[in-house]
């Protein structure tokens, strides 16, 4: 079981947008820290970063 929980924790890749104001920023890193998501921060970004920002957004 742990190494399969090990595997998983590499999969799951995330955004964060800085400038969410339908969503706190902090409390969306706090849910990937406790989810061991890793997060790509999107600077500048609001809600619909993939609208925004889908260069930086498509490769994840």
């Amino acid at each position: 079981m742990r190494k399969l929980r090990q595997r998983l924790r590499v999969l799951h890749t995330t955004t964060a947008a800085t400038e969410d104001k339908a969503m706190l920023p902090a409390r969306e890193r706090f849910g990937y820290q406790r989810a061991h998501a890793r997060a790509v921060e999107v600077r500048g970004a609001s809600h619909a970063a993939m609208v925004g920002h889908p260069g930086t957004v498509s490769p994840i």
